[in-house]
Order: C-alpha cells, then sequence, then structure tokens
C-alpha cells in the first residue's frame, strides 16, 4: 500500500508540473492501477467542486487523515506540487524502512514457524501430548492481541523509540524545508508518528510553545528525547538553520536504528536454537531412549 500511495503522489506532482488538470490527472494516475476506483471519485469530487483533501476523505483506508492535512494545507498555501512531491518521498521512505525490518525478521520468524510445524507434525508419532503447544499457541495468540498494553523488552523497546524519534526528525524536517509554521509542522508530525509515546511528547512540546516558552526548553522537559535531539534544536534555531541540522541528526538515528534492529534478532536467534534443542529432546526421549531399555534387558 505504501508504495501504491508513493506512486499516486509522485504521478500526480508530475502531472501538476506538466500543467494538467488535478481532476484529469487523477484519471489518468487510476487508469494505471488495479485499484483505482478512489481516484476516479476524487475526481468526480473535484468536478462537482470540492477540494482534493476533501476528495481524499472519502478512501480513509488509502489516505490518512496525515495525507488530507498535508495536501489541504498545500491548497490554502498554493505549493500543492510541492506537498505531493514530499508525501511521495516520505511514503518511498517509509516503505524502505520497512522492508528493511521485514527482511531482518523474515527468517528467524519463519524458523520458528516451521519448528512450530514440524514438532505439531511429529507429535503424534512422538506420543507427545498436543495440549502444551496448544497452550503455547493460545498464551502467544493472548499477547499478540494485548501486545500493546505488554511493557516491550528492553532492545525491542529501543528498536521502536528510534523509529519513532527518526520518523519524526525526518517529517519535522521536511515539514520546515517546505516553510510550514513550527506549531503546524508540530501537529503533522504527530499525525504520521507509529509510536504513541512519540505523539505524547510532541503534544507536550506544543503545549510548551503555545505557554510562551521557547522549543529546546520543550523538547528537553518532555523526557522522551534525548539530549542530542535538544542541543540540535538548539544550534539550529541560534543558526536559523534547524531543517538542514535535523538531516544529519536523521542519518544519525538511522545507523541506531539498524544497531538496535540486529540486536532484536539476536534476541530471536538464541530462541530458534532453543526450539531446535528442545525438538533433539523430545525426539532422543521417545525414541533413543526406548531403544536403549530395550538393549539393556538384552
Amino acid at each position: 500500500m505504501k508504495w501504491q500511495r508513493a506512486q499516486i503522489f509522485r504521478s500526480l506532482s508530475l502531472l501538476q508540473a506538466s500543467g494538467i488538470r488535478l481532476d484529469r490527472s487523477l484519471e489518468l494516475v487510476a487508469s494505471q492501477l488495479p485499484q483505482g476506483y478512489p481516484l476516479y471519485r476524487a475526481a468526480s469530487v473535484l468536478r462537482c467542486g470540492g477540494s482534493l483533501s476533501q476528495a481524499l476523505r472519502e478512501s480513509p483506508s488509502m489516505f490518512s487523515s496525515y495525507h488530507r492535512a498535508i495536501i489541504q494545507l498545500g491548497e490554502k498555501s498554493g505549493n500543492l506540487d510541492d506537498c505531493l512531491k514530499y508525501l511521495a518521498e516520505y511514503e518511498e521512505t517509509s516503505s524502505r524502512l520497512r522492508q528493511k525490518i521485514q527482511a531482518e525478521l523474515t527468517y528467524p520468524c519463519l524458523v520458528m514457524v516451521c519448528l512450530l510445524t514440524i514438532v505439531l507434525m511429529l507429535a503424534p508419532w512422538l506420543h507427545l501430548p498436543l495440549w502444551p503447544f496448544a497452550l503455547l499457541a493460545g498464551g502467544g495468540a493472548l499477547l499478540w492481541t494485548r501486545r500493546k498494553q505488554l511493557p516491550a523488552p528492553g532492545p525491542w523497546k529501543r528498536f521502536r523509540k528510534s523509529w519513532a524519534t527518526s520518523r519524526f526528525l525526518a517529517c519535522w524536517g521536511s515539514l520546515l524545508e517546505q516553510g510550514f509554521p513550527m506549531l503546524t509542522s508540530l501537529q503533522l508530525c504527530a499525525h504520521a508518528s507509529p509510536e504513541g509515546d512519540c505523539r505524547a511528547a510532541i503534544a507536550l512540546i506544543e503545549a510548551g510553545l503555545r505557554a510562551g516558552q521557547d522549543l529546546p526548553a520543550c523538547v528537553r522537559a518532555c523526557g522522551y528525547f534525548t539530549p542530542l535531539v535538544a542541543g540540535t534544536v538548539a544550534a539550529g534555531l541560534e543558526c536559523g538553520s534547524l531543517d538542514r541540522l535535523l538531516k544529519p541528526l536523521v542519518d544519525l538515528y538511522e545507523l541506531e536504528l539498524e544497531s538496535d534492529l540486529k540486536a532484536v534478532v539476536s534476541l530471536l536467534n538464541p530462541l530458534c536454537m532453543l526450539l531446535v534443542g528442545l525438538l533433539l529432546l523430545a525426539f532422543l526421549a521417545t525414541s533413543v531412549a526406548p531403544l536403549l531399555k530395550l538393549a539393556a534387558q538384552l
């Protein structure tokens, strides 16, 4: 879905730069997509006098409130082309990050699934009771449904915080570079943040700015971001180029994100080895042990 949205925003930006009407641009893009009905419907809303942000509100499953807010601001400011280009870059970056995470986690997850499948298939032949595996599967499903209420393990928590901070800084810097006001850019970043704690921290920063506090003090007072972020914000405000100073900070957090992802994967590998060991132990206990006992009786 992210690559599809990136393709939509990129194509709309190019067509708008070519001077094609927005409703016609939506129809051209929709004709190239297997599920282009929402874009056809958006084009009809535009012909009836509505705006693009109002048209996209009819498809909440494809376009989030963050996309609609960016497009609405672009329509008001007259920079719709730049906003569409920014949304395309945002979706492409998010998609590459998700693909990297999925690539790192695919192998250990596949190993665990294969091992559990082998255990369930061999359980009747090895005369193993099935209720422990059913209990384990039920407990795993329960933990997955309640994963947001449970405390995350240390490496996973650091990974999610690095991910949220990286996305927030990248989004914030791009919005400031587009010329959005400080409070408006923070509100939009809160919509785009994947982590609830990060959204709460952004809300505290907004409240502090409305109360008359300076931005570095608000960043430090929220308690979520590191002193490096607060120091970079203070230096950026002092030199008047906060958006440019945020870019190397984003690169630094992306490197930290990769190291945190490797730490999470390194925790899954011993778990896979443990499952392999338990499977071998069960095999030895049910097949080799009776043979040894029979040999001793002879």
